[in-house]
């Protein structure tokens, strides 16, 4: 079976970077104008999407028609605004939204338009070729379209295909219209547009069949549709779209990156007052765990959701209101006593003031900050956009009752609880809309912790920490056995839910007692690093961002008129003899800072970021260190004139070059050379449960030098303490202590590398090893899987590599005497020995590869006189 279109792309894209003729850039036109940064995933379609257009074998193919088929919360809408930057940069000015509903229309215009609102996509300014773009919203004929400009008419899908095959009216668009316009054309929500795919009704004029009437008006139109859940398991539709994908990113892909958050079913024979109830004493657990972990305020979302009618959810409304004003201390203890929810049992913990917590549900909950949406509602095209700004800090709703209109086309990230207070139907259809509801409320709500991703799930394999309650969505419901098992094979099939039985992931590490007794553990430390900000003052010039290859600057030019005729045998090669040749700080400054003043980068203000050393815009001009040392010289076939304008074309080629190698180069951060100590108990508790992917091999060392109790484990993980133990009386007869320490989330350390912008590192296992001296050796180790590997079966070219890297350099820095460990009685600890502490690396640990780790352990552990 042939590839589908992105696997396609992607082999030619890396066949073609592994030989250096395709550079692993997204172009300025995006990076410099979306204003959140964009995911690996969303980077990785857009290069396909890049890489479909400019590439021979497809660029020349006419009414382009592509699908990104990408998980709800993903950003699609990210990936839409970026690709109008990069489309109007190849000459597209007039662009069609359409959607087929209004109240996503209305979230679109907010995110593309409104710079006003904090979910516009795009920087204040947009700035492409040096030029400020505006945005020209087109309402309803493109007789407004200007030519400089991005201009976006918003439509539904009905709409379009009333005005363009139904409507005859003035100020209707026509396809005459667009006979002599380049049009993109941009379709969310698109697996509405099958119709005729399914049906093979071909001659019905439907919405389908407009699109591709609207496609098909000009040759170089292009299509790009975008949804979370086309079916491609339709035959028919999988057909339709083998050519056209240009991105996949299912939702299990989307949770697996750990970019939603866990789902959570919680079915009950509870009363609806109290399963409510115990959805709000849920929700204000959140928001305390917040503000008592992080020091954050957050606002969590509860939606109470029904599939009734309207006058269903205004009577769920109003028990609600009136559970809230009447809510007592009475009610509170009610639900302590019959929970069996763990957050409540946390939350009881924490509540000292009972009744200050009831007062705080009233506010928090009052009938204010309570809205009902529904199709009957009055003002509903107002509420919708009050919808779309519920992470606000103005925007009090906590409470949401809603029947189906949120169902598509609705992501927030701040709702954490879905209430389904009806009966359950057992139909299909139900069962999956709910599951589709469920997906909307999993985007993750970003918070910052430690130097995790902001974006990203963080405490997966950590059960205890309280920060968890923060990464899970709870959808409660009535305890019925067949629509729970409808629900999770739905939520399982959308990739929500794990295949595998949680409870089969789950593993306690338990602290052996003759270590929770040992001096080592109740005193010792271990050392750690911080990630601190990179000393920009030991920057004296560009050559420390992007080496010394700017400085000279070739250009090969063939500035002759050939004549050919047609049946010579033999056209000659062109002669490069003519040489003309400028130093940038040999010619006229000003013609510097003509291009300078085109490239905001090299403002004065912006260079200071990154050359904190530099005086003045004269120095980056003539100084060697920065532009002056650059020389330009031109192979042409004949005299070549070195006009002002030649000189500023060259100069702007120049300064966009150094541009994005600065950026690419340039970090923020890096690893300290300068290691504290954090106290072992203070890290470890004595019992720990986590959640492993791969627990399937036992870990079972009777022997007191491995820490912990039986336990699962990774295979490479088993192999590694099977090494220890082979090699443990050489260790035993060496070192007075031998301890081997898993490192769950415990300790982590940042890169040396400057290019790695102080990555986190939490490496496997520490090993603790006293010798006769009483000096402790602590040894970082990382067993590494053969699934790490690179295509030559090691780690040289494996994405793992910085790691291993890393390791050494601990080892080589300690050599050298470069490692600066602080002094363990001005942290306030007591060490129980002499305080002498050294520091070591081990290569990664790979069973395969086993001899060749122990050649290296050997060397550093077992040899008479360690470094």
């Amino acid at each position: 079976m042939s590839k589908l279109l992105y696997e396609e792309l992607e082999s030619g894209i890396e066949f073609l970077k592994n030989r250096g003729y395709l550079k692993d850039e997204i172009p300025k036109s995006i990076i410099d104008n979306v204003k959140q940064p964009l995911r690996q995933y969303q980077l990785k379609a857009l290069e396909n999407f890049i890489f479909y257009c400019e590439d021979a074998q497809y660029k020349k193919i006419p009414h382009k028609h592509l699908l990104f088929h990408m998980a709800t919360g993903s950003g699609k809408t990210n990936i839409i605004a970026a690709s109008i930057l990069y489309l109007y940069e190849r000459g597209y000015r007039d662009f069609i939204f359409f959607v087929n509903t209004n109240n996503i229309i209305t979230k679109t215009k907010v995110n593309l338009v409104n710079k006003y609102s904090s979910k516009y996509l795009f920087k204040e300014k947009i700035l492409i070729n040096n030029q400020e773009v505006a945005i020209n919203l087109i309402e309803d004929t493109f007789d407004s379209s200007k030519s400089d400009d991005i201009n976006i008419l918003f439509t539904t899908t009905n709409k379009l295909h009333n005005d363009l095959e139904t409507t005859v009216k003035e100020n209707s668009i026509t396809y005459t219209d667009f006979k002599d316009k380049k049009l993109v054309l941009i379709a969310d929500e698109a697996h509405h547009l099958n119709a005729n795919t399914k049906t093979e009704k071909d001659t019905e004029q439907n919405w389908e069949q407009t699109t591709k009437n609207l496609l098909n008006t000009n040759k170089e139109n292009i299509l790009l549709e975008f949804t979370a859940t086309q079916d491609l398991e339709d035959k028919k539709i999988g057909a339709k779209y083998r050519d056209k994908i240009i991105a996949d990113y299912p939702l299990v892909k989307f949770k697996e990156d750990r970019y939603s958050k866990d789902i959570k079913l919680i079915s009950d024979n509870l009363e609806d007052k109290e399963r409510i109830l115990s959805a709000v004493m849920v929700s204000e657990y959140r928001r305390l765990v917040a503000q008592r972990e992080l020091n954050l305020s957050i606002k969590p979302v509860i939606m109470f959701k029904t599939v009734k009618n309207t006058e269903n959810i205004d009577a769920v409304f109003d028990m609600f209101v009136k559970l809230i004003e009447e809510l007592r201390v009475e009610d509170i203890d009610a639900i302590f006593k019959i929970s069996e929810i763990k957050a409540i049992k946390e939350l009881e913990k924490i509540v000292s003031d009972k009744k200050g917590f009831v007062q705080n549900i009233k506010y928090a909950f009052e009938k204010s900050n309570c809205l009902v949406i529904h199709s009957k509602v009055k003002d509903k095209e107002e509420k919708l956009a009050y919808l779309n700004s519920l992470e606000d800090a103005k925007n009090r709703i906590r409470a949401i009752f809603a029947v189906d209109i949120l169902n598509e086309g609705w992501d927030v990230l701040n709702l954490f609880d879905i209430i389904k207070l009806d009966e359950m139907q057992k139909n299909t259809k139900s069962t999956i809309s709910e599951a589709q509801l469920i997906g909307r409320g999993a985007r993750y709500f970003p918070f910052v912790y430690k130097d995790e991703d902001r974006y990203k799930r963080k405490f997966d394999a950590d059960f205890e920490h309280p920060l968890r309650v923060l990464e899970e969505m709870y959808f409660y419901s009535v305890n019925q056995s067949e629509y729970i098992s409808s629900l999770t094979k739905e939520l399982r099939k959308i990739g929500l839910l794990d295949d595998a039985d949680d409870e089969s992931k789950t593993v306690e590490l338990k602290l052996k007692q003759s270590f929770l007794e040992d001096e080592l553990y109740k005193n010792g430390v271990v050392f750690v690093n911080k990630k601190v900000p990179q000393d920009k003052s030991i920057v004296k010039g560009i050559s420390d961002y992007i080496g010394n290859a700017h400085k000279t600057q070739k250009r090969h030019i063939d500035n002759t008129t050939h004549e050919l005729k047609v049946f010579d045998e033999e056209i000659k090669e062109a002669s490069f003899s003519k040489i003309a040749k400028f130093k940038i700080n040999l010619i006229d400054k000003n013609l510097v800072r003509v291009a300078i003043n085109k490239k905001p980068f090299f403002y004065f203000e912006s260079l200071k970021r990154y050359f904190v050393n530099l005086k003045s815009i004269s120095e980056f001009i003539v100084s060697d260190d920065y532009l002056g040392c650059v020389e330009f010289a031109f192979h042409t076939t004949k005299v070549f004139e070195l006009s002002d304008e030649v000189k500023i074309k060259f100069l702007l080629e120049l300064l966009g070059d150094i541009e994005s190698k600065i950026l690419k180069n340039a970090k923020e951060h890096i690893g300290s050379r300068e290691f504290h100590p954090v106290r072992i108990c203070a890290k470890i508790p004595p019992k720990k449960t986590v959640k492993l992917k791969d627990s399937d091999s036992r870990i079972d060392v009777l022997d007191d030098w491995y820490v912990y109790e039986a336990h699962g484990g990774t295979s490479e993980e088993r192999h590694f303490t099977d090494f220890i133990l082979k090699v443990s009386d050489e260790l035993k007869t060496k070192y007075k202590v031998v301890k081997l320490i898993r490192n769950e989330k415990a300790f982590e350390i940042y890169s040396f590398d400057k290019l790695r912008d102080g990555a986190r590192f939490e490496p496997d296992f520490v090993l603790l090893l006293k010798d006769k001296n009483d000096c402790i050796h602590q040894i970082f180790c990382e067993p590494k899987g053969d699934w790490t590997k690179d295509a030559k079966e090691g780690f040289e070219n494996s994405s793992e590599k910085w790691k291993n890297e890393f390791l050494e350099d601990i080892t080589k820095l300690t050599a050298q005497n470069s490692l600066v460990l602080e002094d363990i009685n001005e942290n306030g600890l007591k060490l129980y020995e002499n305080g002498c502490y050294k520091l070591f690396g081990l290569p990664f640990y790979n069973y395969a590869n086993e001899s060749e780790f122990r050649e290296r352990f050997e060397e550093l552990v077992l040899k008479s006189k360690p470094i």
